[in-house]
């Protein structure tokens, strides 16, 4: 299993107050999460975070410890084994994490690696070149076909609007059987080359990251949108 320490050793930060709304909104998901996998003992562990932080101002070692401790420790083994095969759900909360606990050591990280836009056109290329993808609206249609946890009247929406603002394709993609159903994991949207299309279907983008809770890109001439919907 993939530790938060894998992004540094410690952050020189300690004496600066961490930044809490990121941590109270990494408790939240992570005591949603095991809400939702059914697992309570650790809910109410995340929960105890979010109450006695919001009473005292907890300072890094604390937070390295303690909330290292749960995110990598028991609570994290019954997440990822209810998870099953499937652990990006988990690996995007310990990311979150990572940005709170070791904020130095996260933004040293993340300047080493690729913009965001060339890491979704990456793995845009990749679903575009498999197998498990399908035009979006074809595979709307069908009602054994859905997602994990996303809204698939949000999904059906943007759908129509990136089309309707002169899209040239939008796929889902990492599609996956479940039982009886498929599920997608994500929209992709093939951009156009024209500036006055792409300004329109950027402005549509931006409200689809707040809404599938993306992180934000601008237009740097990249071929692709892409939206986590798992």
């Amino acid at each position: 299993m993939a530790q938060l320490s894998t992004l540094g050793i410690m952050s020189s930060r300690k004496s600066n107050s961490p930044d809490t709304p990121a941590l109270f909104a990494a408790l939240g998901q992570a005591r949603d999460l095991c809400q939702r996998l059914g697992l309570p003992n650790e809910a109410k562990t995340f929960e105890g975070f979010i109450t006695r932080f919001q009473k005292e101002s907890p300072t890094y070692e604390v937070l390295q410890d303690e909330v290292g401790d749960a995110i990598n420790g028991i609570p994290a083994l019954r997440i990822l084994t209810k998870l099953g095969d499937d652990h990006s759900e988990f690996h995007r909360l310990q990311d979150a994490f990572g940005r709170v606990l070791f904020p130095e050591a996260y933004e040293q990280h993340e300047r080493a690696r690729p913009p965001l836009e060339e890491r979704i056109d990456d793995h845009c290329d990749k679903v575009m070149a498999s197998t498990a993808k399908a035009e979006a609206s074809k595979w709307l249609q069908q009602r054994s076909h859905g997602f994990f946890k996303t809204d698939r009247g949000d999904v059906v929406g943007f759908v129509e609007e990136f089309y309707g603002a002169g899209a040239t394709e939008a796929l889902i993609g990492d599609t996956e059987e479940d039982q009886s159903a498929q599920l997608g994991q994500g929209l992709l949207v093939v951009l156009p080359k024209e500036a006055s299309v792409r300004a329109k279907l950027f402005e549509i983008g931006s409200r689809a990251e707040e809404v599938f809770q993306c992180d934000h890109v601008s237009d740097k001439g990249q071929k692709y949108l892409y939206y986590s919907l798992d």
